[in-house]
């Protein structure tokens, strides 16, 4: 399986969080481990986070949230939630469908 390498920010409009632009980054991974990174920006200001996805069982898992990069690279951030299934229709789901080959 061909591993994916992709460093360029993709702007990203989720139907499923309309108050915020989402940018698609440093996406690296096989379709059954994609790690990519997300910078969200809202009226709130903007947060950094790193998930992992299973592109082929649906499933997706939170590597850390920060509001900066720096903070989201420490080790203080780095205990990853359980990887959980997500609804195509759902906030993750739409993400998924947009950086899943």
């Amino acid at each position: 399986m061909a591993i994916a390498k992709d460093y360029t920010e993709k702007l990203f409009q989720n139907p499923f969080d309309p108050d915020a632009v989402y940018f698609l980054s440093q996406r690296s991974g096989t379709p059954q481990a994609l790690v990519i990174l997300i910078k969200r920006d809202s009226q709130d200001g903007t947060q950094y986070s790193r998930w992992q996805f299973n592109c082929v069982d649906q499933t997706a898992q939170n590597l850390g949230v920060a509001t900066n990069l720096q903070d989201l690279s420490k080790s203080v951030n780095s205990a990853p939630t359980a990887s959980t299934h997500f609804e195509s229709k759902s906030k993750i789901g739409a993400i998924a469908s947009a950086v899943c080959p």
